[in-house]
């Protein structure tokens, strides 16, 4: 079994119980980027290559082109998506820097095992 959760549902406390539990529970959880130190410093900042599993659209109905990238961090493992199309237009929109665009428009979700 493996209990997936976004970010809205972690905790430290959840964390650590399932951890400790035995056997340990295999987990999947999305975390808060720009609040948790190892996340903005060591996973958004890793020069890991992207693999693009969708491609750049070439119709309107077309799935949104989306790269991801895997990321580990002693033993936890971090999977990063980037919709390039997404993060484009966030930062054509606000006019903010590309690292702050770049990380307002990741997803990542982060197991343990």
């Amino acid at each position: 079994m493996t209990i997936v959760a976004d970010r809205g549902m972690v905790s430290q406390a959840m964390l650590e119980a399932f951890e400790n539990s035995d056997p340990p529970i295999r987990y999947i959880v999305g975390v808060r980027m720009r609040r948790q130190r190892e996340v903005s410093i060591s996973v958004l900042g890793s020069r890991a290559r992207w693999f693009e599993s969708v491609p750049e659209r070439s119709k309107a109905k077309d799935p949104a082109p989306l790269k991801v990238k895997e990321v580990w961090v002693e033993e936890r493992r971090y999977i990063v998506c980037l919709n390039e199309e997404e993060r484009r237009e966030r930062y054509h929109h606000c006019g903010c820097d590309y690292p702050q665009c770049l990380s307002k428009c990741l997803s990542i979700s982060y197991s343990l095992r």
